[in-house]
């Protein structure tokens, strides 16, 4: 039978559609006395550097679902947020709440190194806000690319012992066939090797002639697996510093959160190069969805950080939109301004939309060439 493909879009429906449906079965009688909502509104967390179209895809498929996306909450902040939450869970939330604002001043560092990407960030506390100074990222080196690694290897180990029984062909069409139970296995070795030295992996019956691929992984084959993805981590962490214009000692702390930072490689890492500044984050791959709780019960907003400008031909720049404004997606954020061109006779302006503090600019965010009034394709004639 052919397989039948989904785009990312309709997987999002499905998924956010049987959330939604969980939600409306567990509604009983003693739910509706005591005031708890059915879900209708969400607040959902995105990675760093996930661009307008991604977040328009996500609150598409959360309105086809029934369920009003609220609110965007970066995941960083979340992570934060859920650390501090967490370590001091046992205290009163205005306390908790006091000691994140006594952080004033202060450089963090969230690692969050999951399943698919790693995204590293820097913030600053300032004034009872945090703060995005310096992003970096590695996409597709992460927790399912080491499971990928694994399997790679142990299937090369099977190569090795039989190989030479079998054509080329044959094995190749075994592999494609065992593949995601090879990455199964391989992904309880990785999890079973945050607690042991080594793991059995065993999987029985792999060809016609019933041969068994089974051998023991050690941590030490696995740290030599995933080295070259710890330097580039390293290197990442190094390109986010230098982003937010600070130094590895202005660090205060370091938090790492995601599934991959279970693996004792990657602390032992983290630890090599920040020292005791890494701070112990409990469930850290639950971190963010903690923090989100939060952030959504205590009704924080996200705001911007930076000024969205209009560079002009004079090379100042006109903002739109001032930092400091609170990002609230169901609200539309709308502001209108009358500039005229330097140069009329192309019939196009050239507007360069970007971000930055004041008159300076850290980067492009679109640049688009609209028509002028005059043009005939558009049915008038205001210049000659």
């Amino acid at each position: 039978m052919k397989k039948k493909l989904l785009s990312v879009l309709a997987i999002l429906l499905l998924v956010i559609t049987f959330v939604a449906g969980c939600g409306k079965q567990s509604e009983t009688p003693a739910m509706s006395e005591q005031g708890i909502p059915t879900i209708d509104q969400i607040k959902l967390t995105v990675p760093i550097n996930f661009n307008g179209e991604a977040r328009r895809d996500l609150r598409k498929s959360a309105n086809e679902a029934g369920i009003d996306v609220t609110t965007f909450i970066h995941e960083p902040f979340a992570a934060i947020v859920g650390h501090f939450f967490t370590k001091y869970r046992t205290e009163k939330c205005e306390d908790i709440v006091q000691k994140m604002k006594a952080l004033n001043g202060k450089y963090l560092l969230t690692f969050d190194w999951g399943g698919g990407t790693l995204d590293i960030t820097v913030v600053q506390v300032s004034n009872g806000k945090m703060l995005e100074l310096g992003t970096a990222e590695l996409t597709n080196v992460a927790g399912d690319k080491f499971d990928e690694d694994i399997a790679k290897y142990a299937w090369n180990k099977f190569l090795d012992k039989y190989g030479a029984k079998y054509s080329e062909e044959y094995l190749e069409t075994v592999r494609k066939k065992k593949w995601d139970r090879l990455l199964a296995i391989a992904e309880q070795c990785k999890l079973e090797l945050s607690r042991r030295e080594s793991s059995d992996f065993i999987l029985e019956r792999v060809t016609g002639g019933n041969e068994d691929l089974d051998f023991t992984l050690t941590r030490t084959d696995f740290e030599r697996l995933i080295s070259d993805a710890l330097d580039a981590a390293s290197n990442k962490i190094d390109e986010a510093i230098r982003q937010a214009g600070i130094q590895d000692i202005d660090l205060s702390y370091v938090l790492l959160t995601g599934g991959s930072c279970y693996i004792p490689a990657v602390r032992d890492r983290m630890i090599e190069k920040f020292g005791q500044r890494v701070e112990k984050v409990e469930n850290a791959d639950l971190a963010i969805a903690q923090g989100a709780a939060v952030i959504a019960e205590m009704g924080w907003l996200p705001f911007l950080t930076k000024d969205t400008q209009i560079e002009l031909s004079d090379g100042s720049f006109w903002p739109i939109f001032e930092q400091g404004m609170p990002v609230a997606a169901q609200k539309s954020a709308h502001n209108s301004e009358v500039f005229s061109c330097v140069d009329q006779r192309q019939k196009r302006a050239k507007i360069i939309i970007c971000e930055g503090r004041g008159q300076h600019k850290d980067k492009n965010l679109a640049i688009m060439n609209i028509p002028l009034l005059g043009d005939a394709r558009f049915g008038d004639d205001i210049f000659p």
